[in-house]
């Protein structure tokens, strides 16, 4: 069942098996984990008596399904992204240090792919990328700051930095683990299928939520509401939806997926976060420039008639939010008019001043930070990097931004087909957004956006050789035997 059709009958009779085992597979995969996630949930907030028989249970289903038949696996571990609860493990100061299933399913997918490679020989085919290496230093650069940050005693409680670098190598996984497996356009359906069923979900979850008067929605299973972290989310996918109903050639997925994009409004205006709004609006700028004329004609029509509709549609509490951020007549940061930023926006600016003065304290400190959790919680993605990891690492994490964003731009001028071209599109108006949220908090730490985000970026950086418009990938780990029995002919 997968909700984006295949681009050419090539490519239907080249991977109707995996269709075969994609459709009612997919179908029965996403009951199982969202089943699942319920019961798990629910076991969290009363008791955890049951708890682990579950979880060893569903951890020996993946590794048997992830085995048999990696795609499933990766399938699987899509679908607990969103639809899975936390655990939580420990508290730093102003931070608590959780786990959800899907980090152990992760673990239990990883090592399970790995070993299969390994048995099947094929660990040569670890893909290489232009993020492999930039996003390795970051780990390292987060490691070494943190050292430095315990001799230092900047960071007074190691395990739970520890827990925190783990959460950047997990994405490192995820990364790795989906652009080395991609192989044909029959997995990249597969797990955009995934990815847009688990949003709908979600997307649900948040009319439910509207419907008991909640007006700051979130993503399910949440331990602390965080209503930014499910407006990060949901841009990242409207933008990818869109994206690939913008391209797409089939009408009927067309009209599907603009529903779809239309269902994902309401919900995301709930969280009423203005951090998520000013990056929606970017998502809504860079897809336009990034589309092509006739694509921005559609868009700017569409824009336009939002634009007209908005002031007798927009809810009043939404109105609210907005206006409530320059309301004050007094406060710590003033803009014009005579007006000030309300204290939560005015701390993000603020908070520079305090980093840059405590960066000053140590020469050491101002080019490899304090360390992971080195500085408590700063709720603003650039300056958390900053302190944190000091010059130097911000520097590499703006550098591997930008490596994202010239390959993403890259790859969608070169790409032809209209699936690369929708996802690439969609998700660099995404990543734009992402970007600017930033400002808002640390985006580009919380799981349940960087899980997705990293996934998509897989997807988006191999997109070249899935689609066949490059050269397949050469083994990087293992080189090819040659016996030394084969003589090679050659022309007189």
């Amino acid at each position: 069942m997968n909700l984006i059709p295949p681009s050419s009958d090539t490519d239907t009779m080249a991977h109707r098996s995996d269709r075969g085992q994609g459709g009612v597979g997919l179908l029965i995969m996403f009951v199982i984990v969202a089943v699942v996630s319920l019961v798990l949930g629910k076991q969290i907030g009363t008791t955890t008596g049951g708890l682990p028989a579950l979880a060893v249970l569903l951890g020996a289903a993946v590794v048997l399904i992830t085995f048999i038949n990696p795609d499933m696996g990766l399938t699987v571990l899509i679908f607990s992204m969103l639809l899975s609860p936390e655990l939580k493990l420990a508290q730093v100061p102003q931070r608590s240090v959780v786990i959800r299933i899907e980090d152990i399913l992760l673990m239990l997918v990883f090592v399970t792919w790995l070993g299969r490679l390994a048995l099947r020989r094929e660990l040569g085919f670890l893909r290489r990328t232009p993020l492999n290496g930039p996003l390795m230093l970051f780990i390292l650069l987060c490691g070494l700051s943190t050292i430095l940050g315990i001799v230092g005693e900047s960071v007074t409680s190691p395990r739970e930095s520890l827990f925190y670098i783990l959460k950047y190598l997990e994405y490192f996984m995820i990364y790795l683990m989906y652009a080395s497996h991609l192989r044909n356009r029959a997995q990249l359906r597969q797990f955009l299928t995934a990815m847009i069923i688990t949003c709908l979900v979600v997307t649900v979850i948040g009319y439910v939520q509207m419907a008991q008067g909640v007006w700051r929605t979130t993503a399910p299973f949440e331990g602390k509401p965080e209503p930014n972290t499910l407006a990060g989310y949901l841009v990242l996918v409207f933008s990818v939806m869109a994206g690939l109903a913008l391209s797409t050639r089939s009408v009927l997925l067309r009209f599907g997926l603009s529903g779809a994009c239309c269902a994902v409004i309401p919900p995301f205006l709930a969280t009423l976060s203005r951090g998520g709004y000013a990056a929606f609006v970017i998502a809504l700028v860079v897809l336009i420039c990034l589309a092509t004329p006739r694509q921005r004609l559609v868009l700017l029509g569409l824009v336009l008639a939002l634009l007209v509709a908005l002031p007798s549609v927009i809810p009043a509490q939404v109105v609210h939010r907005v206006t409530y951020t320059f309301s004050w007549t007094r406060g710590e940061v003033g803009v014009t008019g005579g007006r000030y930023l309300d204290p939560s926006t005015a701390q993000r600016v603020v908070v520079w001043n305090l980093i840059l003065e405590k960066l000053r304290e140590q020469p050491l400190a101002a080019l490899f930070g304090y360390g992971v959790t080195g500085i408590g919680l700063i709720d603003q993605q650039y300056a958390l990097v900053l302190g944190e990891l000091g010059l130097v690492g911000l520097l590499v994490y703006l550098w591997t931004r930008w490596l994202i964003w010239i390959n993403g731009v890259r790859i969608l001028r070169t790409t032809r087909d209209p699936l690369g071209r929708g996802l690439a599109m969609g998700f660099l108006a995404g990543f734009a957004g992402l970007l600017i949220h930033s400002f808002a908090g640390n985006i580009f730490v919380i799981v349940r956006v960087m899980e997705p985000f990293w996934c998509l970026a897989a997807m988006v950086m191999v997109l070249p050789s899935v689609l066949g418009e490059s050269p397949p990938d050469r083994p990087t780990l293992v080189r090819p035997q040659v016996s030394p029995d084969v003589r090679v002919a050659t022309a007189p």
